[in-house]
């Protein structure tokens, strides 16, 4: 079960990406209405379109820190989506078509943050300029149990402007965005910046829950391979809610050396295009 990303010419790359594929991907759902007034968004396509396999894990999305020992569930079966050769471009943000942030946000994609985060993808980044901000999911989803944070890093989907352009919705502006584990989270126009106001921090990350090929990609790297073999050996026999300090700092090490990965450019499974 690959992961890549297709890259076509200079300009932003086309996407391919299969999380956990089935073997036989379901037809684009249509987005279904909204029931918040807030979250109900409408955007156009650009022509040139590609496939993008995505398949969700289960509805539950914090599962917080990972010990290795507990059962968690597996990733579901793949759905499919039409992406454009380049991104939206809307009030000066590389965004997301809206047929894939529907799809991102319905389900919970721990793959999805490493793929549009890594270092090279033109995505525009957010950062939370909030002492702490609730974890709301608007776009039918699951939300994180863990609170957004000061400097927190986000992939921009969407943007309200509350002028009348951008997403078509009621009130005020605001963002939706996609964090480090996954899930996605609705923002009011003043609790986010596209500029870093500090160092910035993520959602905490799920690693047994990443694609295998992402899995075998970040334990290419020597930090990564020691930090998740301390993981492993200091959460064993750990459950959820009952992890000690040995096994919470280990797997902040974990994730810290991941981001710390991705952020600096470690080599994904990505294959540029042949025309």
């Amino acid at each position: 079960m690959s992961v890549r990303a297709i890259f076509g010419g200079s300009a932003l790359p086309s996407v391919l990406i299969c999380f956990g594929c089935a073997s036989a991907p379901r037809p684009a759902a249509q987005a279904a209405p909204v029931s918040s007034p807030r979250a109900r968004a409408s955007a156009s396509m650009p022509p040139r379109e590609q496939k993008i396999a995505v398949a969700p894990t289960a509805a539950e999305p914090a599962l917080g820190p990972e010990p290795a020992a507990v059962g968690e569930p597996e990733s579901a079966h793949a759905s499919s989506l039409e992406v454009p050769q380049a991104c939206v471009e809307r009030d000066k943000l590389c965004l997301p078509p809206h047929e894939v942030v529907m799809e991102l946000c319905r389900a919970r994609h721990p793959d999805a943050p490493i793929v549009l985060l890594e270092k090279h993808s033109r995505w525009t980044r957010g950062y939370i300029r909030m002492k702490e901000v609730d974890s709301v999911n608007t776009l039918g989803g699951p939300s994180s149990e863990t609170k957004l944070v000061f400097a927190e890093e986000v992939v921009i989907l969407g943007h309200r402007s509350g002028n009348g352009g951008g997403m078509a919705v009621s009130g005020a502006g605001g963002y939706d965005v996609l964090r480090w584990d996954g899930t996605c989270a609705t923002l009011g126009e003043e609790e986010l910046v596209t500029w870093m106001p500090g160092l910035p921090q993520n959602a905490p990350i799920s690693f047994k829950h990443l694609d295998p090929s992402i899995q075998e990609a970040l334990l290419a790297d020597k930090q990564i391979r020691a930090a998740r073999q301390e993981q492993k050996r200091e959460c064993r026999g750990a459950s959820i809610g009952a992890l000690g300090p040995d096994c919470e700092r280990a797997t902040k090490k974990l994730n810290d050396s991941i981001v710390a990965a991705v952020r600096s450019g470690i080599q994904l499974p990505i294959a540029k295009a042949t025309e």
